[in-house]
């Protein structure tokens, strides 16, 4: 009898008990291993949303828009954005043909302030910092699935959702997007409101082409801002004097500097 059986309370087990144990014991072994060990590369990491850069995003924004079906010629009716109320009035709201919610998707334009103050020494990290805590909200409140976040700026970003929703829960996820991305958050060693501003379009209800349903979400934005709304959707009429092109498109990548833009004043909000 060896000494494992003899101080073993198990002594004078048979052999095969002691071939159990053996067993036993070798797959302990490999479960440990296996636990501790690296992860195969075949496994897959836990899937985040996606954030691109600007052309990344125009990119899948396009392929969207060509697989709806709504080539760029196509004629798209737009919808009265003043209809599409606030979550608030949505009991009172009914949902008709002229207000409805996209059918192909939803495109927002979100700028902040909050980098203003930084030191410059210290930008890059805080903008470092601000697309984190940006994909990581956004990701909370709106999901992963069919969506894209794209940075156009320290402070400038763009997201989109593509699938068709009803009015009451596009305007859910407006409140719920707003109320996440305006909670105060750390950048560069200090807690800092955002002061986030967003502007929403649809499509294809409100363009046929990337940089037409960012350029309208960006003047949706910047009616939010100048009257502190938050949010708004996207109105022709409302937005007319707040219009001007963004999209790399268009020209270089849109910047979020607090500079003067068309539809700025100089009681804007956040001007």
């Amino acid at each position: 009898m060896n000494k494992l059986e003899h101080d073993s309370p198990v002594a004078g087990a048979s052999a095969g008990g002691t071939r159990h144990r053996e067993v036993v014991s070798r797959l302990v072994e490999i479960t440990r291993r296996y636990c501790m060990g690296p992860r195969l590369a075949s496994q897959s990491p836990a899937r985040t949303l996606t954030l691109c850069e600007g052309a990344g995003l125009e990119d899948r924004l396009q392929a969207s828009l060509a697989a709806f079906g709504r080539g760029s010629s196509a004629a798209v009716a737009v919808a009265p954005g003043w209809s599409r109320a606030p979550q608030r009035a949505l009991a009172r709201t009914a949902e008709s043909p002229g207000n409805r919610g996209p059918e192909g998707g939803i495109v927002a334009w979100i700028e902040f302030d909050a980098l203003a103050s930084i030191e410059p020494a210290q930008a890059a990290r805080a903008a470092d910092e601000m697309r984190g805590i940006v994909r990581a909200r956004i990701e909370s409140c709106a999901g992963i699935a069919d969506s894209c976040l794209g940075r156009y700026g320290a402070e400038s970003f763009a997201w989109m959702r593509t699938g068709a929703m009803p009015l009451k829960q596009a305007v859910a996820l407006a409140d719920a997007m707003l109320e996440s991305l305006s909670a105060p958050a750390r950048l560069a060693g200090a807690n800092r409101p955002l002061r986030p501003s967003v502007g929403f379009t649809y499509f294809p209800q409100d363009g046929s082409s990337p940089s037409l349903l960012l350029t309208r979400a960006c003047a949706a934005m910047r009616r939010a801002r100048h009257y502190a709304m938050g949010y708004a959707f996207y109105s022709a009429i409302l937005d007319a004097a707040f219009a001007s092109p963004v999209g790399l498109a268009l020209g270089p990548a849109h910047n979020a500097r607090r500079a003067r833009r068309t539809g700025d004043a100089a009681n804007s909000a956040f001007a």
